[in-house]
């Protein structure tokens, strides 16, 4: 197994094996593992999208708890996915991009 920039830079895609193994549990790992760092950086654009939009909540506005709920859930959604791929399924998307 050998390692060149290119495949930190871009990924490895999706034909290749890990030891032989099509997927790994890690699904931050996995990411990186086919898309590279740049996709671990597209992965990781509605978090910071959240963080930006959490932080211009004003905390005497009424929308205050309401934006912490769903920040929060946001944030617990990209930890879930540091142990299991729940943000690569259909139910993590959707709860992430109606807390957008």
């Amino acid at each position: 197994m050998t390692f060149d920039y290119d495949t930190l830079l871009f990924g490895d895609g999706l034909g290749s094996l890990l030891n032989g193994r099509s997927s790994v549990e890690n699904s931050y790992l996995w990411v990186i593992w086919r898309f590279g760092i740049l996709g671990l950086i597209f992965t990781l654009v509605p978090l910071f999208m959240s963080i930006s939009y959490y932080f211009k909540v004003e905390r005497l506005s009424k929308n205050y708890k309401l934006a912490s709920a769903f920040f929060f859930g946001i944030v617990m959604l990209y930890i879930l996915t540091a142990f299991n791929p729940f943000i690569n399924n259909s139910i993590g998307l959707m709860y992430l991009f109606c807390a957008l």
